[in-house]
């Protein structure tokens, strides 16, 4: 384009973003006044017009809703762009930092925040329009517990404020700053349950746990000196005093503590040297068993894999750190079939980058599961290198050098590659 056109384009705003030349709703901050003079709800759409490739579909959805969708809401947007600071999105009065726009925000008509709507549900009016309505039907109840919470003091505005709370989408809820912040000032105790239900995300359950390890927030204590007990007590309290006059953790909350419990069951197995693994591997499974699918579940089933001592690890090449086995025997079985060329006396080397005191040791060569043949090496003893001889076996046949491997370094630094050379 030619340098006039261009300067004419951008005086014409020609080459403006989609998204800001299409959508006709006022800015967040203006559409919260509206939503305040007319005693509306307020539906922000949240979005960046200068970097969405979706920016097309999303304003004809938004366009339609507002259009057709017959929500009592004001609408309003916050546009998003390329170097919005943290400073920008607090003058717009935005509740939190959000990282994967586009989403909507429901404000109550005081401008409480209620709901956000994320994924395919704001690509769509008909979807939008749906989630809209069902937050609006508890919207009534939801600012009439609010106000309760705000008034109130002590354990009974915590308890409206918790309430509150559970009228909303768990995620919601714990992003909810105002009201959770109100749960941990009027009952730092937790007297009503709803701090931990839902002021505290892993990392502040974390550091509450951790605080309790080592004697308190300034305490000192290390290593094995940690108080366990207190910290398990902590966390057990958490997990038995749900259900009664307390409000019931969800299974996603349930998951989160039992994830705790199991940090404190670990660290104390790990500091004094115990080799029964049975009081992780039970907690593990309970996470498991609540939702397997879950991201606390997936993980679960890793690190109960990774304890467990009568499963092994599946090695193609290299070993790393999701194949040690920190401070305790874990069978490895190495996957050799395409080194193997014919029958003879072959060479098999586990090759250290960082050696992070690995011990390994009880090599044998398998076959389709079935044992061929054994290292010519003391089963016991630490070596790095072994020699087999190699049956001829049939074509398609699984090779596996099956050995026992322990990494005694504290910072899991046992990696490098495994050869299997024909002499």
């Amino acid at each position: 384009m030619k340098t006039h056109l261009l300067t004419l384009s951008l005086a014409l705003g020609l080459l403006a973003p989609a998204l800001a030349a299409t959508v006709p709703f006022p800015h967040a901050p203006e559409a919260r006044e509206q939503a305040r003079a007319e005693g509306k709800p307020t539906l922000i759409l949240w979005h960046g017009s200068d970097w969405m490739e979706e920016s097309d579909e999303l304003c004809k959805a938004w366009k339609e809703l507002a259009s057709t969708g017959g929500l009592p809401v004001v609408f309003g947007q916050y546009d998003e762009v390329t170097g919005t600071t943290e400073e920008q999105r607090k003058a717009a009065a935005m509740p939190f930092e959000e990282f994967n726009p586009p989403i909507g925000i429901l404000l109550t008509p005081d401008g409480t925040f209620m709901a956000r709507y994320t994924g395919k549900t704001v690509l769509s009016a008909k979807a939008m329009q749906k989630a809209v309505k069902k937050s609006l039907a508890k919207m009534d109840a939801f600012s009439a517990l609010v106000k309760q919470a705000r008034e109130a003091q002590g354990a009974e505005g915590a308890r409206a404020a918790g309430q509150a709370l559970e009228l909303l989408a768990l995620r919601d809820a714990l992003k909810h700053r105002e009201l959770t912040q109100l749960i941990n000032e009027r009952d730092p105790q937790d007297t009503t349950g709803y701090r931990a239900k839902f002021c505290m995300d892993h990392l502040a359950m974390f550091k509450l746990i951790n605080d309790t390890l080592k004697g308190g927030p300034e305490g000192q204590l290390n290593g094995a000196q940690r108080d366990f007990a207190a910290a398990e007590a902590f966390v057990q309290d958490v997990l038995g005093r749900q259900g009664g006059t307390l409000p019931e953790l969800g299974k996603q909350q349930q998951q989160q503590w039992l994830a705790g419990l199991y940090h404190v069951q670990k660290e104390r197995m790990l500091s004094t040297g115990s080799t029964d693994r049975s009081e992780v591997l039970e907690t593990l499974a309970a996470i498991v068993k609540l939702d397997p699918e879950s991201e606390h579940g997936i993980g679960a089933k890793t690190y109960h894999h990774y304890w467990d001592p009568d499963s092994y690890f599946e090695i193609d090449g290299f070993y790393e750190a999701r194949h040690q086995s920190h401070g305790f025997e874990k069978d490895w079985h190495v996957d050799v079939s395409k080194k193997v060329k014919g029958a003879g006396t072959y060479t098999f080397r586990l090759v250290p980058h960082a050696n992070g005191s690995l011990i390994t040791h009880n090599f044998r060569l398998m076959v389709n599961g079935k044992e061929a043949a054994k290292a010519s090496v003391d089963a016991a003893t630490d070596t790095k290198e072994v020699q087999f001889t190699v049956p001829d076996v049939p074509k398609g046949a699984k090779v596996e050098v099956w050995l026992t491997a322990q990494c005694n370094d504290h910072w899991l630094n046992c990696s490098g590659h495994i050869e299997m050379e024909k002499q």
